[in-house]
């Protein structure tokens, strides 16, 4: 067995002119005359031709751990002779897996360049990941303080302070020619630093802050493009990086100003253009091309501009009702533009993750490959005694799929409204019931499917065929809530549950009013929704409240160190944003209400409204928001309680008592509602978190 190409060379079993058409990755395969041999032009193209060779043995890669290869069929006692090339369609592969052959390993890490220490975040907070690596290559802890004019300017004239931005945001000048002599400078180090690596991004800060100086407002070809002034800086660190590398790839992002290809400069030879899109995220890709629905200009404009130089960045996040037919179709579009690979794909479908992540893969190095055989394999590998019944659940969503584009009904919120019928959604929850039963011995794979299958009851819910409040639309509405909640209550769900069935709430009514009534009725008839009856009155949960913007769920849901401004013990509860100018404060947000029913009203008691909560304010522009105060309006059937700040502490859980003026309350059915009356202000704001509520009727004290 010979592997690698210097092997391959000396025994003579490959010439060093077979390498050539191999590429980057490509390898050639050779067995017969007692031997083989797998080489490619590198070491980890030769890796990936292993990963063939085993493929064709029959040899199967479902998981990341390589001692966990299955072998669905006996291998061979004897492998006849072949020779194939084999190499990926797309140069540049999304994902982190080696074993399933994704490009990471391919990729510079700018933290791994000149000067590690800068980016250490123990040492300097440092945010640098490995895309936006502007904060690399023209680092502000070595360069602001004597060249403030290295970084962008504003309308005023004033350079961005430094403590404005972080690594991963930073600003840059991109006319200042120290700016492109630096940023080559250390580009050239860091691919010295990192010979195994082939692309490198030299990419702008996440920001959309762009320098507003005369000199680079004189490279735009229109106020706010900004496409030119980039390719200006990346081309400059490209020409320096060509002349002493010209086997690396720079990646660039086409993204936040520079998404539109400018109409003269075009990128250097050895620089690729990466487009970000959210498209990943149309869940019926056929559906909507025929539609012309889907934003696919900036892509097709670029690679117009710059054939064979185009990559992706997606975005993909949503439901995938449909995911092998959707995932086979856009990488059949992908292949048919010419695109050259994909860059990332930020997040995966939350349902049968591990399905698309193996058939994901596999695809993006041979898009011809049969997307539903693929599915099958490793269905059978992954979900044992369940496999049939899944795999069934799988074809039922395709001839849906394609029933429903024959149709060519126009899209409803992205979906086709003819596509969870009953016969379809009834056939799907028999193969789910199937499933679940032929695992029952199996706690966790039970757990993982009756998940899986509260998933696809939440993504029913939100696109039934008809929402007209007829007796029967409810009433099946109301079904499928019924069975999503018992999944959720065996899997321990119920939390999210709530919070998916109140965000539905919110989103039918847009659809049709009455339907937030007929859920929220539905939700206080539960019985795990009512108050908890104290000797002197209620305790509300924060499951009980409606209208929430955020929870019910646990806060913080994370570390310390994934949201470091709320260091607080972690506890359930419910809350409101203020109203914001970035989209946050829906017109049914920043109001938050609890139902519950009292028989009678003492007359002779001080009613006392009690709130465990807190004042919290977003991460997001926290310097903006560290001096102001969460003001809130305490309603009870709407007559006011109280109003103005707060007055809980901030970052952790504090009580406060309000007393409950005489003629609020009333015997029957109340309401309490919560307000955030904070002032309007950015994406988002001050919040009010409550934890705990009581209201009680204290004996000694006299009511008012």
């Amino acid at each position: 067995i010979i592997v690698g190409k210097r092997a391959a060379i000396e025994t003579r079993s490959l010439a060093e002119a077979e390498f050539a058409p191999l590429g980057a990755e490509g390898s050639r395969i050779v067995c017969g005359d007692g031997r083989i041999v797998i080489a490619g032009a590198n070491g980890w193209a030769t890796y990936c031709g292993a990963i063939t060779f085993l493929n064709r043995l029959g040899v199967r890669f479902f998981v990341i751990d390589p001692a966990k290869a299955a072998m669905p069929q006996v291998p061979p006692a004897r492998i006849e002779p072949f020779s194939i090339t084999d190499r990926p369609f797309f140069d540049f592969r999304s994902g982190i897996q080696a074993i399933f052959r994704s490009s990471r390993s391919q990729l510079g890490d700018p933290r791994k360049g000149l000067n590690p220490e800068l980016f250490d975040p123990k040492k300097t907070g440092s945010d640098l990941w490995i895309d936006h690596s502007a904060g690399y290559l023209v680092p502000k802890l070595l360069y602001y303080d004597q060249h403030p004019e290295y970084y962008a300017m504003d309308k005023d004239g004033k350079r961005i302070a430094k403590t404005a931005f972080s690594d991963h945001r930073t600003p840059l000048c991109l006319s200042n020619p120290d700016v492109a002599r630096i940023a080559t400078e250390r580009a050239v180090a860091w691919i010295e630093m990192n010979p195994g690596q082939r692309f490198f991004m030299v990419t702008y800060g996440d920001t959309g802050f762009w320098c507003q100086c005369p000199e680079c407002l004189k490279l735009d070809p229109a106020p706010g493009e900004y496409a030119t002034r980039l390719l200006h800086w990346v081309n400059a660190v490209a020409k320096g990086v060509a002349a002493k590398h010209p086997d690396k790839v720079l990646m660039t992002f086409a993204y936040s100003g520079s998404n539109k290809p400018p109409p003269t400069a075009r990128p250097e030879k050895n620089v690729r253009i990466v487009v970000a899109t959210g498209n990943a995220c149309a869940p019926f890709w056929d559906h909507a091309a025929a539609a012309d629905a889907l934003n696919v200009k900036n892509i097709e404009d670029w690679i117009a501009v710059a054939p064979d130089q185009v990559m992706v960045c997606e975005y993909l996040g949503a439901y995938d009702p449909a995911m092998l037919p959707k995932t086979a179709s856009r990488l059949a579009y992908y292949r048919r533009i010419g695109l050259q690979g994909i860059f990332a794909t930020y997040g995966a479908p939350p349902n049968f993750r591990p399905v698309w992540e193996y058939v994901w893969s596999r695809m993006m190095w041979d898009p011809q490959l049969d997307v539903n055989a693929l599915a099958a394999d490793f269905i059978r590998f992954t979900y044992g005694a369940a496999a049939e019944p899944v795999i069934r659940l799988f074809d039922l969503a395709r001839a849906q799929y394609e029933a429903t584009l024959k149709a060519r009904e126009p899209l409803v919120d992205n979906y086709p409204p003819g596509f969870y019928t009953p016969d379809f959604v009834n056939a799907s929850l028999d193969c789910f019931r199937k499933a679940v039963d032929a695992v029952a011995a199996d706690a966790a794979m039970k757990k993982q499917l009756q998940v899986e299958e509260g998933r696809f009851l939440n993504d029913v819910v939100q696109h039934m065929p008809a929402y007209d409040l007829s007796e029967e639309s409810n009433r099946t509405l109301l079904g499928y809530l019924d069975a999503a909640r018992t999944l959720a209550k065996e899997t321990g769900e119920s939390l999210l549950f709530y919070r998916n069935t109140q965000s539905l709430a919110v989103a039918l009514e847009k659809k049709r009013a009455g339907y937030r009534e007929v859920i929220e009725k539905w939700l206080g008839a539960s019985a795990d929704l009512q108050p908890i009856k104290l000797a002197n009155g209620l305790r509300f949960t924060p499951e009980m409240f409606r209208g929430c913007d955020y929870g019910p769920e646990q806060f913080p849901s994370g570390t310390v160190k994934s949201h470091p401004d709320f260091p607080c013990p972690p506890k359930v509860c419910a809350g409101v944003y203020m109203k914001t100018k970035g989209g946050r404060g829906q017109e049914t947000s920043s109001r938050m209400t609890v139902d519950f029913d009292l028989a009678e009203v003492p007359a002779d008691r001080q009613a006392m409204l009690a709130l465990e909560g807190q004042d919290a304010i977003s991460h997001w522009m926290i310097d903006k928001q560290k001096e102001w105060k969460t003001s809130i309006q305490i309603l009870i059937n709407d007559k006011q309680v109280f109003s103005g700040e707060c007055g809980f502490v901030r970052g952790n859980w504090s009580w406060r008592q309000f007393p409950v003026p005489a003629g609020c309350l009333k015997p029957g059915r109340n309401q309490l509602a919560i307000r955030n009356i904070s002032p309007r202000g950015w994406f988002a704001g001050c919040w009010f978190l409550v934890s705990n509520a009581t209201l009680t009727f204290d004996p000694t004290a006299p009511g008012k």
